[in-house]
């Protein structure tokens, strides 16, 4: 499930390794296996509640026990856990338990039996996401935000996952399963077409609320909900009002703020300010500049630190000249950064310059895509500066996109290092 796709991975390998131990500790012949047999009971107990669910048309205190105990008890699980315990038919239960829960499958979902169903289980769903209980709740906010309608993630669940997303005397938890159901949402709904007006006036409120909030410490729960916000506004709020704006070009500035944070907020920012943002379009792509060799300064920190804790431990070491840092001239030992971290700062280099200007990309005579820095730009912050400034704009967003690519093709400590020093020292060039 997607909820869950940061630890698919590790749920595969675990399946691998419990088929292999199931093939060797088989049940002898004439004895019954312990696990099938509890997978056959949870999906006889399902298809019963759902059957009886939608003939009664009632959401009654003996169904909202079994989504309790069951239901919900189940999706404390992880993926790893869930496969060893109830394989591919426990994830067929829960999603006959949603399907039951939205009122059943195709037209006959949006009234009648299937809309009382579904409206009794999102109030009791609600209740139970405000109750107080963060396991409970997270499992409850998740199930809210599956409830559909007609094919389609519903309209009024959308709405109750924004007002628990913003609302501040929740736990993080349930606040971050809240966005996680909206951004589900609005993925699916934008991949035909634009959201519904009344979606959006719904939402803006919640995630201006969500990225405006005080950044009070360094709980990862917070940050991962706030970076999760962002990525939702461009498609939000294609266009940025005054106040969200404002928002955005606070958090890229702040150096309080994670580096993940403030680039999100950059992306946002050149994906969606106007002419009536009130934004200084200039002095946001400078301090988006800033933001990048910031970035990189974050990666070698990391590379430091991994170097102070190797030579405590006398592990191997690279060794690499870091010009411009006080220690200029010396050969500091430096524990190399992983490929996957140096190609992130790569993806973040290449997308804080499509944040001051992003140029039409075309295909050359070899097929290789390019881009045309000749014809109009495409998206950014320059677009809105006169031709002076957006030209030194431009130069910097350019250099931004060279290092992108120079490190995808070295992806090492070594070339980050370069990388952060061509930044950080860069100025436009004169007229």
């Amino acid at each position: 499930m997607l909820r869950f796709s940061f630890l698919l991975t590790l749920a595969l390998a675990s399946a691998g390794a419990a088929e292999s131990v199931r093939a060797q500790e088989a049940p002898p012949a004439g004895k019954t296996d312990p696990e099938k047999s509890a997978q056959d009971k949870l999906q006889k107990q399902t298809d019963a509640f759902a059957k009886k669910l939608l003939e009664s048309g009632s959401f009654d205190d003996e169904a909202k026990a079994f989504v309790t105990k069951v239901a919900l008890q189940k999706l404390r699980q992880q993926p790893e856990e869930r496969r060893l315990v109830g394989g591919e038919k426990f994830e067929a239960a829960l999603d006959r338990i949603r399907d039951a829960l939205s009122g059943g499958k195709g037209a006959d979902a949006a009234s009648g039996t299937g809309s009382k169903v579904r409206e009794a289980a999102a109030t009791w769903l609600v209740e139970q996401a405000r109750s107080g209980q963060p396991a409970m709740a997270a499992n409850a906010t998740l199930l809210l935000g599956d409830l559909r309608m007609g094919g389609k993630p519903w309209g009024e669940g959308s709405r109750q996952l924004a007002a628990i997303a913003a609302d501040a005397g929740l736990p993080l938890a349930v606040r971050a399963a809240a966005i996680a159901g909206l951004a589900r949402h609005v993925d699916e709904l934008t991949a035909a077409k634009a959201l519904p007006p009344e979606l959006v006036e719904t939402l803006a409120p919640a995630l201006l609320a969500i990225v405006t909030a005080p950044a009070e410490g360094t709980d990862p729960a917070r940050r991962w909900l706030v970076s999760r916000t962002l990525d939702i506004v461009t498609t939000v709020m294609p266009a940025a009002s005054p106040d969200m704006a404002k928002a955005l070009m606070s958090i890229v500035s702040d150096q309080m703020r994670s580096t993940d944070e403030r680039v999100r907020a950059a992306i946002a920012l050149g994906s969606t300010t106007t002419a009536e943002s009130g934004v200084d379009a200039a002095r946001a792509a400078v301090a988006i500049h800033q933001l990048a060799a910031d970035a990189l300064n974050d990666s070698m920190a990391t590379a430091k630190q991994r170097a102070l804790l190797a030579s405590l431990s006398n592990m191997p070491l690279g060794s690499i000249q870091q010009p411009g840092l006080p220690e200029a001239g010396t050969a500091t030992a430096i524990y190399p950064l992983g490929t996957l971290e140096v190609e992130r700062d790569a993806w973040r280099l290449m997308k804080l310059s499509e944040a001051i200007a992003r140029p039409k990309l075309k295909k050359s005579k070899d097929g290789v895509i390019e881009p045309s820095w000749s014809e109009p730009l495409v998206g950014g912050l320059a677009r809105l500066l006169e031709a002076g400034v957006a030209s030194a704009a431009v130069d910097s967003a350019q250099q931004l996109r060279t290092e992108a690519n120079e490190l995808l093709a070295d992806p090492t400590a070594v070339r980050l290092a370069e990388a952060r020093e061509t930044i950080a020292t860069w100025s436009p060039p004169s007229e």
